[in-house]
């Protein structure tokens, strides 16, 4: 699958979880590499309660208070860029992250000034 002109997600863009009642926005922390001015997600934020908020009660778990257990993001940038000081790659608008307990995490809103890949 080409990543050609799929945006990338930069910190504050929503996520949900099919098992969650809500959104949940993502946390980029400010050592990540930055693309026009704005901080980059990478594969690499995927930390529960830090990177990935609770999504309200989980269907998972009968209706409990969620706690994120992402394990994985996938369908990230295949391309030569490596971002940061652990050279992860980017996340991008179809990105998606499988929670341990069942869920399955996606981007639902894009940054209000997206790049897109192949510019």
């Amino acid at each position: 699958m080409s990543d050609h002109g799929k945006q990338y997600v930069y910190n504050g863009v929503l996520l949900r979880c099919d098992k969650g009642v809500v959104p949940s926005p993502l946390t980029v922390l400010p050592c990540s590499s930055r693309i026009r001015g704005q901080f980059q997600a990478t594969e690499l934020d995927l930390l529960p309660l830090v990177n990935i908020k609770p999504f309200g009660a989980c269907a998972m778990t009968y209706g409990s208070p969620c706690i994120p257990v992402p394990i994985l993001w996938t369908q990230v940038h295949q391309g030569a860029l490596r971002l940061g000081p652990a050279h992860a790659r980017p996340l991008l608008e179809s990105s998606v992250c499988q929670c341990a307990l069942g869920g399955r995490i996606s981007i639902i809103m894009p940054p209000a000034r997206p790049v897109r890949t192949g510019t």
